[in-house]
């Protein structure tokens, strides 16, 4: 039985049921509901994706890996980054889609929902994210037997997202 999963499960579910509030197929009961759904689920969303995050950075940190038999320091500082790029990405495509989300006249511009609406998408792409470290984290932990150019950790996403 693998822990770590086990750990993910109680983030999923509860991520699941602030998506049902996000995507309208459960009701809320005001603008107040809709936006402490939203909320809960961002934070649930950014947890689970710290703790795949984590979870990949220890492999590779410390050499538990298939693919990282040893530590792998600079292993390890490019993945760090690549997060911390992902992370500007994720901020920088909201304010792309909300530009003067920061300003005094977003209330005018945007209306009550805009944090409800900005909660949503920012949910979406994390969960993306999520996905995406999930295959990598099982292509390093053996569960996945990929290739020699690592497709295998993007490949089901890609896939998915081009069936749509």
């Amino acid at each position: 039985m693998d822990l770590n999963n086990m750990k993910l499960r109680p983030t999923l579910f509860t991520a699941f049921l602030g998506l049902l509030y996000c995507t309208g197929a459960v009701e809320a009961q005001s603008t107040y509901d809709l936006m402490q759904a939203a909320n809960i689920t961002v934070r649930t969303t950014d947890s689970e994706l710290d703790v795949v995050y984590d979870s990949i950075v220890m492999q590779i940190r410390h050499g538990n890996a298939d693919v990282f038999r040893d530590p792998d320091p600079i292993a390890a500082k490019h993945f760090e980054r690549a997060q911390q790029a992902w992370r500007k990405y994720r901020e920088a495509q909201i304010d792309a889609i909300w530009p003067y989300a920061h300003t005094d006249s977003a209330q005018s511009l945007y209306g009550s929902s805009l944090t409800f609406c900005a909660d949503r998408v920012y949910t979406q792409i994390t969960l993306i994210r999520v996905a995406e470290l999930e295959n990598w984290l099982a292509e390093l932990t053996g569960k996945v037997n990929g290739d020699i150019c690592n497709e295998e950790i993007f490949g089901p996403i890609l896939t998915r997202l081009l069936q749509k």
